[in-house]
């Protein structure tokens, strides 16, 4: 087999050749049989150019806060990693993550063609962490727990 209009072939003799193209292309193959009779076929190729996501700013949020990410330039995404997102397909996503993470956004248009995207969700930890509730019986002392900072000021308030 001779593959002509070798603009973008990676080789041009063979059963298979790569095309590599940024446009439309028409490639035509020869084949020749060890009877001589010979054919030719036309081979069209079609490049799509894939879609162009656009994407929220990196964000900063503290611990416990949340963050919505906007998305557009395709019909479908896929979003990963799933921890702290309100969904893991479709547009504009909460992110409320435990930890700093970057989010990954695979968009998709009609055609198969795919673009990808990330944000940055930065999560700042609050200057106290007061740790977990106890229950304890009458009688029994509780341990209060505190971080983040070098001074406290403990305060009561009683509860019914």
């Amino acid at each position: 087999y001779t593959w002509y209009h070798t603009a973008g072939l990676r080789g041009t003799i063979g059963t298979d050749v790569v095309a590599e193209q940024t446009s439309y292309a028409t490639y035509t193959v020869v084949g020749m049989a060890q009877n001589g009779c010979k054919d030719t076929a036309d081979f069209f190729i079609t490049v799509n150019t894939p879609p162009l996501l656009a994407v929220s700013n990196d964000t900063t949020i503290c611990k416990g806060d949340s963050a919505v990410i906007n998305v557009s330039g395709a019909p479908s995404y896929l979003w990963s990693p799933a921890a702290g997102l309100s969904i893991t397909t479709g547009i504009n996503a909460t992110a409320s993550p435990l930890l700093t993470t970057n989010y990954l956004i695979i968009g998709t248009d009609g055609n198969g063609c795919i673009d990808t995207a990330d944000v940055l969700i930065t999560v700042n930890i609050p200057p106290i962490d007061a740790g977990v509730n106890d229950t304890i019986s009458v009688g029994q002392a509780g341990i209060l727990l505190a971080s983040g900072r070098t001074n406290y000021s403990w305060n009561t308030s009683s509860t019914n």
